[in-house]
């Protein structure tokens, strides 16, 4: 198992009482967002909401309503595929106000050095590339079983 990562990231609330906050992982690394901590530091008492991808219903993972402070210790994980987004919104937050978000996630990712790149792709093992500027893979990252 991997140790946890955390990280944090702030925005000051718009005129309109709307902040968000963005988390990408990279292209060869999936996240398990295990806690989102939301903290502002405003009078009134915003929503906040934890997306991944784009800021729509579909893709709305937890929320919390009306609290300066919150946290949500996931029971199953928010699951943030690499080269996708991981965004907090809050709204109905004090203009001016900072708003805050702490993460913690697990880290997962299979990376196959390049000098067994050949022996793989000899293999006839359905991968995904990842190709370096010249054109040329520099690792290869497996896809995962569905659990």
């Amino acid at each position: 198992m991997t140790t946890p990562i955390h990280d944090n990231a702030q925005a000051t609330a718009d005129a309109t009482g709307r902040a968000f906050v963005t988390f990408y992982p990279s292209f060869d690394e999936d996240w398990y967002v295990e806690r989102i901590t939301v903290v502002n530091d405003g009078v009134l008492t915003p929503d906040a909401f934890a997306y991944v991808g784009s800021i729509s219903a579909a893709n709305l993972k937890d929320f919390s309503d009306g609290l300066l402070t919150n946290i949500a210790d996931e029971a199953s994980p928010i699951y943030v595929p690499g080269g996708s987004v991981l965004v907090v919104l809050w709204t109905g937050a004090t203009v001016g106000s900072i708003c805050t978000a702490n993460i913690q996630y697990r880290p997962e990712s299979l990376v196959i050095p390049q000098a067994a790149l050949g022996e793989l792709l000899a293999s006839g093992v359905g991968v995904d590339g990842m190709l370096r500027e010249d054109g040329f893979p520099n690792q290869i990252r497996m896809p995962r079983a569905k659990r």
